[in-house]
């Protein structure tokens, strides 16, 4: 699997290829770092959270959601990626996070999911728990009438 910030990834959909890519769990699980979901929970749920983070951005882009939206590409598939975890697992996703209860959208930006995807999908995850209306506001993401800030508040 390519590397992306210098670390490797486990899983990757190709836009221009239409293709989803998914690393060997044996292989990620041997070469993760301690901190990596391979790590926090068993590698078959491992895989099964990377896998539907990936599925989640081959349907955004078959529904016309493009790479220009990278950050709403990645809160969606987030979100789908913890939800598809039963409650424990995503529990011991997040416990090494020590996140608050409350997100404000603007800590969601770009440099954040650059350096630290985990922690971004943990924030993503929190935001969403306090959203009034979730199926509202994924639809508005998903169809590009919602959009997260680019751009950090500092």
């Amino acid at each position: 699997m390519p590397l992306s910030c210098g670390t490797k990834v486990w899983g990757l959909f190709d836009a221009e290829r239409n293709e989803i890519m998914l690393g060997n769990p044996a292989i990620c699980l041997a070469e993760a770092p301690d901190e990596s979901l391979f790590r926090l929970i068993c590698e078959q749920l491992a895989f099964v959270a990377i896998a539907a983070h990936e599925a989640t951005h081959a349907m955004l882009f078959a529904g016309g959601l493009g790479v220009e939206r990278r950050l709403e590409h990645e809160y969606i598939a987030a979100i789908t990626q913890m939800q598809v975890l039963a409650e424990i697992e995503r529990e011991a996703l997040l416990a090494p996070l020590d996140l608050r209860a409350a997100v404000a959208l603007w800590e969601l930006n770009p440099l954040l999911h650059a350096l630290r995807p985990d922690l971004f999908a943990g924030l993503a995850w929190r935001h969403f728990e306090n959203e009034g209306d979730k199926c509202a506001f994924i639809r508005g993401l998903a169809k590009g009438t919602l959009r997260l800030p680019d751009y950090s508040a500092f």
